[in-house]
């Protein structure tokens, strides 16, 4: 069951507030920051959702990008849909002055069931002969001029509003730490793009147990499904918390580690769990060194979680991360 995003509101926070008192409003901009992307190399090609965290940056899942742009790749950012239409191409080489992407270092791509530190990004620079805008209602094609002019008439109101949101790129994103925060317990959504609109996914329970061997966080799967990897998590004040890392296709297995980084055993991957990867501290420090090597001063916001203890989150017995010994007893 999805449901359509029909409101628009935006929440402007200095830390990342959760309150089980409130409704969840998920109905923050952070889903319109959100794009399909098509990555392509050769004959192959996948397709993922990806979230806008500054105007040159997007942030996915790692699985969605490697190893399939290991060597080079060109990836399609749909940029508006509807009536009216805007993508962008981004190309990747593999050499340091044509790289666009880039993958956590921990983070294997030759491992298709390693999905720890399943985090990449995509530097969002295409020049202007790779940007498309199109009219499809009228079926033409156009340039950047008479298509803003286009997106000021009131009957495309609703997707200017989706085309400020997106090409603004800030999104209020939340680190968390997972030494105390083992279990959330609050609802998630995850958008679902699609032609005709916005829709989004939205889980119907509020249990979600971090589980340190797996490096996620493990929860009751909410219709969340392959193509949609890469997108924000979204708690219901409206803040990314870290990004979607499945549905796997052709996955049967994970892998599980200790706090060396050693695997130390394998457990069932099941379709019925939801998984992502959070916004660790170490996990937040990959996103700004890759950002700050750059030099051109663009840096995404993250805020911590500040909430009351017992109605966003509590640890397990004694402290103790959950292992996958547990995994089945979701």
């Amino acid at each position: 069951m999805y449901k359509r995003f029909v409101t628009i509101s935006c929440f402007l926070l200095c830390s990342c507030v959760l309150s089980s008192a409130e409704a969840p409003a998920f109905f923050a901009n952070n889903f319109l920051n959100q794009s399909l992307v098509t990555i392509s190399s050769g004959k192959e090609h996948k397709r993922c959702q990806a979230v806008r965290i500054t105007p040159k940056w997007y942030l996915t899942a790692a699985h969605c990008v490697s190893p399939l742009c290991d060597k080079g790749c060109e990836i399609s950012v749909d940029l508006l849909q509807g009536k009216l239409a805007a993508s962008a191409v981004v190309h990747h080489k593999s050499d340091r002055s044509g790289r666009r992407v880039f993958v956590h270092p921990d983070y294997r791509a030759d491992k298709t069931d390693n999905i720890r530190q399943d985090l990449a990004l995509i530097r969002f620079t295409p020049s202007a002969q790779d940007y498309y805008f199109a009219d499809f209602a009228a079926a033409e094609r156009l340039d950047y001029k008479t298509f803003i002019a286009r997106l000021q008439k009131p009957a495309y109101s609703e997707q200017l509003l989706q085309w400020q949101a997106l090409t603004q790129g800030k999104t209020p994103l939340c680190t968390i730490s997972t030494l105390t925060n083992r279990h959330i317990r609050q609802p998630l959504a995850v958008p679902l793009l699609q032609p005709d609109g916005i829709f989004f996914h939205q889980s119907q329970t509020d249990d979600f147990y971090y589980f340190a061997d797996l490096r996620m966080y493990v929860g009751t799967n909410f219709g969340v499904k392959p193509g949609m990897s890469g997108s924000g998590v979204v708690l219901p004040g409206g803040d990314v918390i870290g990004v979607v890392s499945a549905s796997l296709e052709g996955v049967t297995e994970l892998e599980a580690y200790n706090e060396q980084g050693q695997v130390v055993g394998r457990v069932p991957y099941w379709l019925d769990k939801f998984y992502f990867t959070p916004f660790t501290g170490k996990n937040v420090r990959f996103i700004q060194s890759v950002l700050n090597s750059f030099h051109d001063q663009e840096r995404a916001d993250f805020k911590r979680i500040s909430s009351d203890q017992a109605a966003l989150t509590e640890q397990t017995a004694a402290g103790d991360p959950l292992s996958s010994q547990a995994f089945t007893s979701l």
